[in-house]
């Protein structure tokens, strides 16, 4: 770097020149100069004028002109307000421009100011004109203005990369110009490797890339210059490999290759690629996909390129195997629970070829890779039997699969009703519900009562739910009925039973069916109470009349009342009651016992309690006596002679009959005896 300063040249010449009057003016210095300015600031040209010689003469100056290559740019005057005037052809530059004289005694000072110098300005001629009238002409005074500038680099303009290729020669060339004519040093990280321009670099090598070599230009004009130049070293791509993501196979699979290196400069802008020895693609991409469709081994290498040159990689091999194929696949089977089933398949491809089979959700190794065996299936073995083949990863799968059916006699049969206790009134309508679960579910379901056919329905569902279905209008029978259904498919069937409750409403009879009975003292009497139903009745005789007490109860379809010696005090109505406790019940019939007697304590009296009477006198006679039924005939005797009859009496123990003899005869004991 270079200091600056900013001087400002002061000129003192003696010279003789004669005003318009025929004054002469000394000038210093006398010879013309030159004044040197930089480029963008600022600079002071003085002239000075000695009027020395007219001492004692007042001299004064009136204008001062100041000309560039011969043209003005500037006047002062004396006294003038403002003192200065810039020409036209100046104006733009008015501001840049100052000129001022000042005066001491004989002595005059002209300083003429230029601001803001640009490289338009340099070696122009100034001069300078004294006068004291306009239009006068004295000699003039000459200034050279010599512009000096800082260093500016012409080439290269600005920060470049030069390109090369490793081991040739290399020539940075850096072109600068400036006032005063500028020095070159070339400079690596901070330290100068060379003066001048071009820098030679001999037999550069890949460890050159990237290095950077900087041209500063200087002549002591601040601020120096500087570009900087990086080498940019091309080579061929270095360490050329291919890689493949398999190292075996399937046919016609799919090979992903890379083309790989180290470095390359400039980038790779291509790849090509051989599959044994034959270009198969040319890429711009690094990776390519290839297809192996050659048998056994396939080769495969690749070509890196840039604009250096082409590198070979070395070849990499890949295996290729056959895809394992299915050729006979398995069958369907359809088969009993508890059967053996096997499975076979015929298959190809590269050995060795593993056979999974799949069965239930399980996996099995087949023992023999061709053929599996189960033994005693079951319903949870149905389903989707699945074989796979494989001979390693790198082939796809090969499966194929059959439908194992499983099927089953019915089971889990069961008969219902529309009555959830199965227990129903005779006569009612009773629907029988028969469900069962069956493979195939196409089943024949029969209902039966005890033994005999009641229902066929051969074309009913067996899935678990209502199979079939059969009503019996008018339900018969008594107590517990056994029904059934039996649900069948080609391979067995399912039965189930059931006892419904059959209730009968009570009925019953008497007999004698009389309501009224009269039989004799110490007669037999039976009464048959005679009941049906089921449930079995209960059947108890109860007498009815005075005190209420039971006399026999049981459970069956008959009871007697009965009695060996009939009694009048049995006398009185009997109620048989039966009873099963179905709706309609109980049912009661009553009969009534009347148990008769003979008339006894049969009395004869008269009027007379001594039943003495004189023979003409009047006699009555009168008859009481108690018997049952009480209406009774009295006759009455005199010996054995009937005097006399009374019927449809009383016998109730009063009198129930009297006879009136006239008049009585006879002598002494006469036997008279009435009859009720």
């Amino acid at each position: 770097m270079f200091a600056v300063a900013v001087f400002v040249l002061v000129l003192v010449q003696i010279a003789t020149f004669t005003f318009t009057e025929g004054l002469s003016i000394d000038w210093t210095p006398d010879k013309a100069t030159k004044v040197t300015g930089i480029e963008g600031q600022g600079v002071d040209i003085t002239w000075k004028a000695d009027f020395k010689q007219f001492d004692g003469i007042e001299t004064k100056w009136t204008f001062v002109k100041v000309y560039r290559d011969g043209r003005q740019i500037i006047k002062c005057t004396r006294g003038r307000n403002p003192p200065t005037f810039v020409y036209p052809d100046f104006v733009n530059r008015e501001s840049h421009l100052k000129l001022n004289a000042s005066q001491d005694g004989t002595n005059v000072t002209i300083v003429f100011t230029l601001t803001n110098l640009t490289t338009k300005d340099n070696n122009t001629l100034y001069k300078v004109l004294l006068t004291h009238d306009e239009d006068s002409e004295t000699i003039p005074y000459f200034t050279t203005l010599i512009i000096e500038n800082s260093p500016l680099i012409t080439s290269p303009k600005s920060n470049i990369n030069v390109n090369t290729q490793e081991k040739r020669t290399v020539n940075l060339n850096c072109v600068a110009t400036g006032n005063p004519f500028p020095n070159i040093n070339w400079t690596k990280d901070g330290v100068i490797v060379g003066t001048g321009s071009p820098l030679r670099l001999d037999n550069v090598t890949i460890k050159n890339i990237s290095e950077c070599y900087t041209c500063v230009a200087y002549n002591g004009i601040p601020p120096d210059k500087s570009v900087t130049m990086c080498l940019n070293v091309q080579y061929t791509p270095k360490k050329v490999t291919i890689v493949a993501d398999k190292k075996t196979v399937c046919l016609n699979g799919n090979i992903t290759l890379t083309c790989l290196m180290e470095r390359a400069n400039p980038p790779v802008f291509g790849y090509d690629f051989y599959h044994n020895n034959v270009s198969t693609a040319i890429n711009q991409s690094n990776i390519y996909i290839a297809n192996a469709s050659f048998p056994n081994n396939n080769t495969f290498y690749c070509v890196a390129k840039n604009l250096v040159g082409d590198i070979p990689s070395d070849s990499v091999q890949v295996k290729v195997k056959d895809p394992p194929v299915i050729i006979v696949p398995p069958q369907n089977m359809t088969v009993t629970e508890g059967s053996d089933v096997n499975f076979t398949i015929t298959i190809n491809g590269t050995e060795p070829l593993a056979v999974y089979w799949n069965t239930s959700g399980q996996f099995v190794e087949a023992l023999n890779g061709r053929v599996i065996y189960l033994q005693k299936v079951n319903r949870t073995d149905e389903g989707r039997v699945v074989v796979t083949v494989k001979n390693g990863n790198e082939c796809p799968r090969a499966e194929a699969d059959a439908y194992l059916t499983v099927d089953y006699k019915p089971e889990k049969t069961y008969l219902t009703t529309n009555k959830a206790n199965n227990t129903f009134m005779t006569g009612e309508s009773v629907t029988l519900f028969c469900s069962s679960n069956s493979k195939p579910q196409t089943c024949k379901i029969t209902f039966y009562d005890e033994s005999h056919v009641i229902g066929s329905y051969p074309d009913s569902t067996c899935n678990g739910s209502v199979s079939a279905s059969h009503v019996i209008q008018s339900i018969d029978g008594c107590n517990l009925e056994q029904y059934s259904c039996k649900a069948e498919n080609k391979y067995d069937y399912g039965e189930a039973k059931i006892n419904l409750t059959i209730q009968v409403p009570v009925n019953m009879s008497l007999n004698p069916s009389r309501n009224f009975i009269i039989k004799d003292e110490g007669k037999t009497l039976k009464i048959l109470c005679i009941a049906t139903g089921c449930p079995t009745p209960n059947i108890t005789w109860t007498k009815i009349e005075g005190m209420q007490r039971l006399i026999n109860t049981t459970t069956g379809n008959s009871l007697s009342l009965r009695f060996d010696s009939l009694r009048r005090q049995d006398t009185g109505g009997y109620l048989c009651t039966v009873d099963n406790r179905v709706a309609g019940g109980p049912m009661n019939r009553s009969i009534y016992i009347n148990v008769t007697y003979k008339p006894e304590h049969t009395i004869i009296s008269t009027n007379r309690s001594n039943n003495t009477f004189l023979k003409g006198e009047h006699v009555k006679l009168s008859c009481a006596s108690t018997s049952k039924p009480q209406l009774c005939n009295v006759t009455f005797y005199h010996g054995n002679t009937v005097i006399q009859s009374y019927y449809n009496k009383t016998c109730a123990g009063a009198d129930a009959a009297s006879h009136v003899i006239h008049s009585i005869d006879g002598c002494n004991l006469e036997e008279y005896s009435c009859r009720a």
